[in-house]
């Protein structure tokens, strides 16, 4: 019975226990790297199979000790079976630890194989052990492994050159390490980390050969997948259009390097990714001077708040290109303090390109819209002012801010809101795309304003009306020309019928006073009463055909240089003697002013028109002011005198030349005229005089005087402040006779 424990120690000893010596040799540059080097880490019961290796090769030998002695020499006998009986004893006690060692191998987790050491008739070596950790890992039974080769592992997806390497390892007897992918009795594919030692014989050949496989699928699909991430990431990067993608490593410094950058940077700036992460500072030696404070302030600021990192910059290529980018970032923290950047930079230089050339557009359109003389509103669907010009608000009385709170209803005349509103209609249903109307603003002071106004209408993409585009022009002086010049064509008319009128009637005048010149009736006869009441009415008549006439402009002309002074002087000298002594005249003539070019007769019957037409404004008294003072003229209307109330804009443009004239000047301190009277005061036969106080061709008689003498007729005048009329007469270039 002894035998046999000594034959199953034996047995494990000379089998299971190189292979946990072995075992062992492969924990140790496992459990030491850095005496050992890099290997492939074993679980922890290899621990245990080295140390039951010790264990077993001792009692081996313990058992090999006795075998040695010479039997039969009497001395030693007592003392061998001692020796045996106390072995036995050890040899129990060596072999419960050998279980428990062998109980460590069939439990490990990784999966332990024991081959022969030489190749039989069928490919490979043959198991002559397996744990059962290992069957786990390949599905077979003990029963199917131990025997065969391991070349049913083998499948498809086995490499060639890595089983080429391990059959080359078997067949030098050297140790061999490394990962292969084998094949599951279901022919499911798994990778393994291979560690394969021989196990050396007492001769020093190979015995046997130890292989220990752990399971490293998961690592290695987590590896491929990490592959495909990085190679998908790559192929993005070195795709990207107008960028790249990087990874920089910032210190807790600030110190910065370039981990990855694609190749991207290459169309970017034209470097290459290896320069980019040999020196960090070749990219951002790039940066525009004037970019790079911020870039680096920005990028700190982002570092200590963790924050990501976004800002647009100019940077130069190699070949000195400005391009603008933008970049963004973020941050992944450090176990030192610094940060990892994952980022993108984009080229936006064609973006900012067109952005810079839209702000232009935008600041040339808005020129044109807010310096335009014309007005230009923007309505919306609903006919609120959305946008206008300040030429727009202006004619409209209001500033922008005002306008832009209220409609076009708001500032319409409304009879004219109420006439176009039918063609706004049209031009909401898409029946016109423009209207043409003539209207009327009204101020907030109560100023008509009239402006021609175009309104055009902005439709969307499926053609419904969105805005509509308003341009305004101000017409208000040119209808007044247009009034004035309607009103001088009618006064031209009336001028050649009165001429006409007035010249045969003066004909028939002639005759009359004549007659009743040669009549001499004698003293007492009582007709002599009627004869004068018809020489007293053919007189008027006479007066009235030479207004007529004057207004007419068919008087004959006799014009000579006359001095303002005499002039004045004697129309206020007729005044003094037949005006209320209530009135007050002056005579002011001023230094240096030169005699005018006038007919002397016409010129005192122009001056005593105006006296008369003063003191009927002044019934109960006042002052009349006669003046002359020489007018340097200027092209489109004379000048004002200084300290003078300027004439009328309307009277300004059409007579008015550029030449030397002298303004005879007569005002009164009466009520003044209003609007709707200074807008006749030319008007044949309009008068503001009761009947039989005037015939209404006073002020036109004037204005025909003054015209035949090629010159003007300005005034200024307001209700309660008087009126000033002037006679602006061509300069003479001689002194008076």
């Amino acid at each position: 019975m002894p035998p046999r424990p000594r034959t199953l120690v034996a047995r494990l000893a000379s089998v299971t226990g190189p292979a946990i010596a072995v075992a062992g040799g492969v924990l140790l540059p496992s459990a030491f790297p850095d005496a050992f080097g890099p290997t492939v880490s074993l679980s922890l019961p290899v621990v245990l199979v080295l140390a039951g290796a010790l264990v077993v090769l001792a009692a081996a030998r313990t058992r090999r000790e006795p075998a040695r002695r010479q039997p039969g020499r009497p001395a030693e006998g007592r003392a061998a079976d001692d020796v045996l009986t106390a072995g036995a004893a050890d040899l129990a006690g060596r072999w419960a630890e050998a279980r428990l060692l062998e109980s460590a191998v069939v439990h490990a987790l990784d999966g332990i194989v024991i081959l022969e050491a030489a190749s039989g008739p069928m490919p490979g070596r043959r198991v002559a052990y397996a744990n059962d950790a290992f069957c786990r890992m390949t599905g077979y039974d003990r029963a199917e492994i131990v025997g065969r080769s391991l070349h049913i592992l083998r499948g498809s997806k086995s490499d060639p050159a890595t089983l080429a390497q391990i059959g080359a390892a078997l067949n030098a007897g050297r140790p061999f390490q490394t990962e292969l992918r084998n094949h599951r009795k279901d022919g499911s594919a798994y990778w393994v980390g291979l560690s394969l030692v021989p196990v050396l014989g007492p001769a020093g050949g190979v015995a046997h050969w130890v292989m220990i496989q752990r399971d490293v699928t998961g690592r290695k699909e987590a590896e491929d997948a990490l592959r495909v991430s990085e190679e998908q990431l790559r192929l993005v990067g070195d795709n990207l259009p107008d960028g790249a993608i990087y990874q920089v490593m910032a210190g807790p410094d600030q110190t910065r390097r370039f981990v990855y950058i694609s190749a991207g940077l290459g169309h970017l700036l034209g470097l290459t990714p290896a320069e980019a992460t040999a020196d960090a500072g070749a990219v951002y030696g790039l940066i525009h001077p004037d970019d790079l404070p911020g870039v680096l302030a920005e990028e700190e600021a982002a570092h200590r708040a963790m924050a990501p990192f976004e800002r647009e910059f100019r940077t130069y290529t190699r070949g000195g290109e400005l391009r603008w980018v933008h970049c963004r970032s973020m941050p992944t923290p450090l176990p030192d303090g610094g940060r990892l950047w994952n980022g993108v930079v984009m080229d936006v230089t064609a973006r900012k390109k067109a952005e810079e050339a839209l702000r232009r557009s935008e600041e040339l359109f808005r020129g044109i819209f807010e310096g335009t003389s014309a007005g230009l509103s923007l309505t919306d669907a609903a006919g609120r002012f959305v946008s206008c010009n300040p030429a727009c608000a202006a004619m409209a009385g209001r500033t922008v801010e005002d306008l832009l709170r209220l409609t076009p209803e708001d500032i319409s005349h409304p009879d004219d809101w109420a006439r176009q509103q039918p063609l706004v209609a049209e031009l909401k249903a898409g029946t016109r795309n423009r209207v043409d109307l003539t209207m009327r603003y009204v101020r907030p002071d109560g100023k008509v304003v009239w402006a021609e106004v175009s309104v055009a209408a902005i439709r969307g993409p499926d053609g419904g009306y969105e805005y509509g585009l308003g341009v305004a022009i101000d017409v208000t002086v040119r209808r007044r020309l247009e009034d004035q010049l309607r009103q001088a064509q009618k006064l031209e008319a009336v001028g050649r019928l009165a001429g006409g009128v007035a010249h045969d009637f003066n004909n028939l005048l002639t005759g009359v006073l004549g007659n009743l010149a040669l009549v001499r009736l004698p003293p007492g006869d009582p007709n002599g009463p009627l004869l004068a009441a018809v020489e007293r009415a053919a007189a008027r008549a006479a007066d009235v055909t030479r207004k007529l006439l004057g207004y007419a402009r068919r008087n004959q002309l006799v014009p000579g240089p006359v001095a303002p002074r005499e002039a004045l002087a004697e129309a206020a000298a007729a005044a003094r003697r037949t005006f209320d002594p209530r009135i007050r005249v002056e005579v002011e003539v001023a230094p240096g002013c030169g005699p005018v070019l006038a007919d002397p007769a016409l010129l005192d019957q122009a001056l005593t028109n105006l006296c008369l037409n003063a003191r009927d404004a002044m019934p109960d008294g006042g002052t009349l002011t006669l003046s002359a003072g020489p007018v340097e003229g200027a092209a489109g209307g004379p000048a004002d005198a200084p300290g003078e109330p300027p004439l009328q804009e309307a009277d300004r443009a059409p007579d008015a030349r550029p030449e030397a004239f002298v303004r005879l000047s007569v005002a009164d301190t009466g009520h003044g005229m209003t609007d709707e009277v200074k807008a006749r005061i030319f008007d044949p036969f309009f008068t503001t005089k009761g009947p039989d106080k005037g015939t209404g061709l006073g002020l036109a008689m004037v204005q025909g005087i003054v015209r035949q003498h090629r010159g003007w007729v300005g005034w200024t005048s307001a209700p309660g402040a008087g009126t000033r009329i002037d006679l602006y007469f061509p300069r003479a270039e001689a002194a008076p006779a």
